[in-house]
């Protein structure tokens, strides 16, 4: 009986020691010290982001910053779908869907596994190439994307084009900015002047790129089009012979064609090519779009002319002053499914043309 009372008074005396070296400020400093980790706290380099192994270990991964994001997701694009359809009356647009190509981070292998025990055991950063992180980022983009065929473009003609669509790439149009096509393409080099007579700011081809932008935003609910001019004649060899109202022309400084993002979150344009292929994205946070759509509507008045209306609206949940009072005290008796479409803006666009022209330049 004695030596179960001496037992159990050990017991408690060594229960009680752990119990104040767990909560001892020294104990504890030490065992954070083991713990820690900022998985927020990144570093670019390049292509790569340097962080905490033990972030990879946890899959902890941090918050990437929108361009970063952007940069892991271009450079892992299989297939683009749900881009712009230019053969539709009506239409609803929403987002475009990527898919991703080359091996996932996650599970990771035994060999990589070690690697960042390895380095979190000789406190040393990981450096894990930025592509690695796409399937874990895409989800939080909204991407919307126009594509265009450039086999037919004669060599000249194509120069021009690449020279100034592949320029776009990482172009970042700023919350309440407006992006001047025309004056940006004025600082480019490396025109092809062709049979061109007397000097220009810029030459044809770049019409084709300026057409891609004018459809991007079409699409996107966050961005409107405050100046767009359209050729005079179709061409139907890069158009088709229907007309529609689809193209933007740009010459000189009569011509304009100006986007404005009107979000309180930056888009940034990504460029991707696929052999003759080339496709145009407009990216950004997705909770800048969340419930939000456009609606794109023509109208043919002649053959030669039409209307496109461009419609922005947003779902909202619909609550009464009472219920939203009520819900607030007791949301599980009030949970309301009924929703309002909230018409956020407007745009028209009236193309005009004199004829069709079957000319290949």
């Amino acid at each position: 009986m004695i030596k179960k009372g001496l037992s159990m008074i050990i017991i408690s005396y060594i229960l009680s020691w752990a119990c104040f070296a767990i909560s001892s400020p020294f104990f504890n400093s030490h065992s954070q010290i083991a713990q820690s980790k900022d998985c927020n706290n990144y570093e670019r380099k390049k292509d790569i982001i340097i962080l905490d192994p033990q972030c990879i270990l946890d899959k902890t991964l941090p918050e990437l910053s929108l361009q970063d994001k952007v940069d892991a997701v271009g450079k892992r694009i299989k297939k683009i779908k749900n881009i712009y359809n230019p053969n539709k009356s009506f239409i609803t647009y929403k987002e475009s869907t990527i898919t991703l190509k080359g091996k996932n981070l996650y599970p990771l292998d035994s060999a990589f596994r070690n690697i960042m025990l390895n380095l979190k055991k000789n406190h040393e950063k990981a450096e894990i190439p930025i592509e690695a992180f796409a399937p874990y980022v895409i989800d939080s983009l909204a991407i919307y994307a126009t594509d265009k065929d450039i086999s037919m473009l004669l060599p000249c003609t194509k120069q021009n084009y690449l020279l100034a669509f592949e320029n776009l790439d990482n172009k970042t149009i700023k919350p309440g900015e407006q992006f001047n096509f025309n004056k940006y393409l004025i600082y480019l080099y490396g025109y092809c002047a062709g049979e061109t007579e007397g000097e220009l700011l810029f030459y044809w081809g770049v019409c084709w790129v300026a057409s891609q932008i004018f459809r991007t935003a079409l699409m996107m609910p966050n961005m409107t089009i405050p100046v767009r001019r359209n050729h005079w004649e179709r061409f139907s060899v890069y158009y088709g012979d229907k007309i529609q109202w689809d193209d933007a022309a740009v010459f000189e400084t009569s011509k304009k064609l100006i986007i404005e993002n009107t979000s309180d979150t930056d888009i940034i344009m990504k460029t991707f090519q696929e052999g003759n292929k080339t496709y145009l994205m407009f990216i950004t946070e997705k909770k800048a779009v969340e419930n939000k759509r456009v609606e794109i509507k023509k109208e043919y008045p002649n053959p030669y002319k039409v209307i496109l209306y461009k419609s922005i609206y947003k779902k909202e949940k619909k609550q009464n002053q009472w219920s939203y009072f009520f819900s607030s005290m007791l949301p599980f008796l009030f949970k309301s499914d009924s929703y309002d479409i909230k018409l956020l803006n407007e745009q028209e666009f009236v193309s005009k043309y004199i004829g069709i022209n079957n000319e290949n330049r």
